[in-house]
């Protein structure tokens, strides 16, 4: 199972073009979330971590979506199949 959000945050006034993307996926050990980033139209930069579940890895992706909201970026594309803990509330 694998999950991607692709966020973009652009302010012409700011010269602020960028996007990032997070993505989570099973492995045999447990869990991957991977985050990206960079300015729209170039190679941007990575991250990778480990976690010990997917469920994990959702509750990840929500709270690295909350805080780029924060910072001004939108979702405009979204493939989380699962996402409510007990915790954490939907993206949207």
């Amino acid at each position: 199972m694998k999950s991607t959000i692709y966020l973009e945050s652009i302010d012409p006034k700011r010269n602020r073009h960028r996007w990032y993307r997070i993505d989570a996926k099973l492995t045999l050990f447990g869990g991957v979330v991977r985050r990206e980033w960079g300015r729209i139209g170039q190679k941007g930069r990575w991250v990778q971590h480990d976690v010990e579940s997917y469920q994990e890895a959702i509750f990840q992706i929500n709270r690295i979506v909350r805080t780029r909201k924060k910072h001004g970026y939108k979702v405009l594309r979204s493939s989380v199949s699962l996402l409510k803990s007990k915790t954490e509330t939907p993206l949207e």
